[in-house]
C-alpha cells in the first residue's frame, strides 16, 4: 500500500493520511514514512488519539529518544522521554517577569517568516519535524490567557551537513 500523502505548502511539509500511530506499524509502512519524512522535513498527522506510551514508541521507530537530563524540571515525572512543553516560560534562575525580554528577543529571531513552517495546532495532531534543517511557530489563534499543553519527544540523531577536514 502506498502512503497517502498532501503537501503542506510549497516550500515544504506533508500531512500522512489514513494512518493511525497506535496501531502496530509494519517495517514496509514506517519505511515510507521515513522517507516522506527525509523528502518533506515536516509531516503532519491527525486525529492520533494517543497514549503516552504509544507516543514514545511511534517516536522510537525515529530513533534512540532523549531521556532530557538536562531539563529534569520539564520532563513528564513518569516518562523522561517526554518533555513537557508550556507557553508560560521560566528559564533556570529566572523570574517569569526576568526571562520574558530574553524569550521574546529569541522566539522574534528564531520564528522569523524566513527560518519556520507555520502549522495551526488541532487537537490530536502529531508533527513531526526535523530540528536540524527546519522550525516551527505556533499561529497566534488561541487564547494566550489559556494553558496550552504539548508532550514533545527529541530523537537523538546525525548532525545535518558536511565535515570539513582541517586544512594540513
Amino acid at each position: 500500500m502506498a502512503l497517502k500523502l498532501r503537501r503542506l505548502s510549497n516550500a515544504l511539509g506533508a500531512e500522512v493520511c489514513d494512518i493511525d500511530v497506535s496501531k502496530p506499524m509494519s517495517e514496509s509502512t514506517f519505511g515510507e514514512i521515513h522517507r516522506a519524512f527525509l523528502d518533506y522535513g515536516i509531516l503532519l498527522l491527525r486525529n492520533q488519539n494517543i497514549t503516552r506510551e504509544q507516543h514514545i514508541e511511534f517516536s522510537r521507530h525515529f530513533g534512540e529518544l532523549d531521556k532530557h537530563d538536562s531539563l529534569p524540571r520539564d520532563r513528564h515525572p513518569d516518562y523522561p522521554e517526554l518533555l513537557l512543553v508550556t507557553n508560560r516560560p521560566n528559564p533556570d534562575g529566572m523570574t517569569e517577569d526576568e526571562s520574558r525580554p530574553l524569550i521574546d528577543y529569541l522566539n522574534r529571531h528564531a520564528t522569523r517568516p524566513e527560518f519556520v513552517y507555520r502549522h495551526q495546532w488541532r487537537e490530536n495532531d502529531i508533527v513531526v519535524w526535523d530540528n536540524r534543517c527546519t522550525m516551527h511557530q505556533a499561529l497566534g489563534d488561541f487564547d494566550e490567557t489559556q494553558l496550552r499543553h504539548l508532550e514533545r519527544t527529541t530523537v537523538l540523531g546525525t548532525p545535518s551537513g558536511y565535515v570539513v577536514a582541517a586544512a594540513g
